[in-house]
């Protein structure tokens, strides 16, 4: 894995940190332990997807680089939720963890930030990556979240004729 930026990691201390204090979360009927998770990605470039229960979607990547306001946009909104509805259905899945290290290289790791403390999970990529893992339906979210990202990064202008419609209709350019 590439070199990662100091911002990432103190980026990353501050999210797993979070309390639900800070953002005034409380339990609800839908997510009465869970108000956030933090998923870190340890592929050829370190990226972190952070959800909260009110609202908040983040992704960062290892070089310093990344979006705080995703939770603007509907369908991270929607795969954020996605995210915290599965690790409040899969908290056996978790145990209590002290340290929130990021993972090595090809692995991924679930923070949960439940009101009761601290949980985490250390998964092998390929497995969540081919649907083989309860968590695969969170993950493929987390990707969803990553791609959301990647369409917000400005690229540089094409010739006229090479721009695309989005998903949503806008036009984006694209480069190979």
């Amino acid at each position: 894995m590439p070199e990662i930026s100091p911002i990432y990691t103190e980026l990353h201390d501050v999210l797993v940190a979070t309390t639900a204090d800070s953002g005034a979360m409380e339990p609800t009927d839908e997510l009465p332990h869970v108000y956030g998770v933090v998923v870190d990605i340890g592929f050829q470039l370190a990226f972190t997807i952070a959800v909260f229960s009110d609202g908040r979607v983040i992704a960062c990547d290892g070089n310093g680089g990344g979006f705080n306001d995703l939770g603007q946009a509907a369908e991270a909104m929607v795969f954020g939720q996605l995210i915290l509805r599965s690790a409040e259905q899969n908290l056996d899945l978790f145990a209590p963890v002290e340290e929130t290290a990021l993972p090595a290289f090809g692995r991924v790791r679930f923070t949960v930030l439940t009101y009761e403390g601290t949980l985490g999970a250390d998964l092998e990529g390929p497995p969540l990556l081919k649907g083989q893992s309860p968590l695969s339906h969170a993950f493929t979210a987390v990707m969803g979240i990553l791609d959301r990202a990647r369409q917000m990064v400005p690229q540089p202008d094409r010739n006229e004729g090479d721009a695309e419609v989005g998903a949503e209709g806008d036009t984006a350019k694209q480069v190979n």
